[in-house]
């Protein structure tokens, strides 16, 4: 005579998603208070300026690097030699340091940092460069 040894059946897993559920919209009402506090409404009386003071008009430098090598500080053309002297001049003259720096894609990457190893020396700490996004 065989014993029938029988196996109770497994039950499937059960996930509770009550609690899960709970904290999920504790969070969401914690980040929804929160986020009013960024800006709280408080009654300031905050101080006028004249807006009639006068905004810089100049136009920026713009420093641009053709594909056949040839320099433009703006309108200007300028030779390797002559581009050191003449820009630390237009910044003097323009009061900032900043230079907007735009070179064809077809320049030799030694030739692009030689220009603006240039333009450090001659006195840019702030440099812009001008690039078109891909469309």
């Amino acid at each position: 005579m065989a014993i029938d040894f029988k196996r109770p059946k497994a039950q499937a897993p059960v996930i509770e998603l009550t609690s899960l559920i709970d904290i999920i919209f504790q969070l969401l009402i914690f980040f929804m208070i929160s986020s009013s506090f960024l800006y709280p409404s408080l009654g300031l009386a905050l101080p006028r300026l004249d807006d009639s003071a006068p905004t810089p008009s100049a136009q920026p430098l713009t420093l641009s690097l053709e594909a056949d090598g040839t320099l433009h500080l703006n309108q200007l053309t300028l030779s390797e030699t002559e581009l050191e002297a003449t820009l630390r001049q237009k910044l003097a003259e323009s009061g900032t340091q900043a230079l907007h720096f735009r070179a064809d894609r077809s320049i030799p990457y030694e030739k692009a940092l030689q220009t603006l190893q240039t333009a450090g020396k001659a006195g840019v700490t702030q440099l812009n460069f001008i690039y078109q996004t891909a469309e």
